[in-house]
C-alpha cells in the first residue's frame, strides 16, 4: 500500500481528509462490522468529495481495492496487517500527524459500525482505546530529536499494528452475528 498513491487520489477527487485517516477508519469499520462495511465507508468519502465522475469513479475504484487490502490483511494469518502512513522519505511531524489522524480514523471507524459504549470499554477494546484517544493527540515537537523521535513513532506503529489485530480478533464473534442478519 502506497500512503502517497492514496493521498495523490483522494486529493484529485477534492477530499477534504487524508489517506491515514480514511484507512483507519476503514480498519476501525472492519473491525466492527465486517466487509459488509465497505460498502458505507465508501459512500461517506465519496460524500464528502467535490463532484467529478472521473475522479469520484477512479477513487472508487482505488477505495474499493484497498478495503480488499486491508480485509484480507486483518483477516490472514501472516500478520500482514499495518496502518496506511506516510513513507520512510516523510518528515517525523507528517508521520506524527498521520498517526494521530489514522487513531482519529479507528476511533471514528468503530463508531460507525455501531459499537455501543459497553463493547468500547470491555476486555482488550477496553484497554486499548483509551490510547489509541491519546495517539490521536500526538504531535511532533519542534526540538524533539529526530532519531529518538523516529524511534518512539515506530514503536507506536507497532503497537497499533498489533492492538487492532487483538481489537480485530476479539469483535470476530460480533462480525459473524452481524453476518448472519444480513
Amino acid at each position: 500500500m502506497d500512503y502517497s498513491h492514496y493521498q495523490d487520489s483522494l486529493d484529485q477527487a477534492g477530499f477534504p481528509g487524508g489517506a491515514a485517516d480514511v484507512h483507519g477508519a476503514l480498519c476501525g469499520m472492519l473491525s466492527g462490522g465486517g466487509s459488509a462495511l465497505v460498502r458505507l465507508w465508501l459512500e461517506d468519502i465519496l460524500a464528502d468529495c467535490e463532484p467529478g465522475d472521473v475522479e469520484r469513479g477512479a477513487l472508487r475504484n482505488e477505495l474499493a481495492g484497498l478495503g480488499e487490502t486491508a480485509w484480507r490483511e486483518l483477516t490472514g494469518t501472516d500478520l500482514e496487517f499495518g496502518p496506511l502512513l506516510p513513507g520512510d522519505d516523510a518528515g517525523l511531524a507528517a508521520k506524527t500527524e498521520a498517526l494521530a489522524a489514522w487513531c482519529q480514523g479507528f476511533l471514528f471507524g468503530l463508531g460507525r459500525a455501531g459499537l455501543a459504549d459497553a463493547q468500547l470499554s470491555q476486555g482488550v477494546i477496553g484497554e486499548v482505546l483509551p490510547d489509541f484517544v491519546e495517539i490521536s493527540k500526538a504531535t511532533a515537537e519542534g526540538d524533539q530529536d529526530p532519531v529518538a523521535g523516529g524511534f518512539a513513532l515506530e514503536e507506536l506503529v507497532e503497537y497499533l499494528r498489533v492492538t487492532v489485530q487483538l481489537v480485530f480478533e476479539e469483535l470476530s464473534p460480533r462480525r459473524e452475528a452481524l453476518s448472519q442478519t444480513h
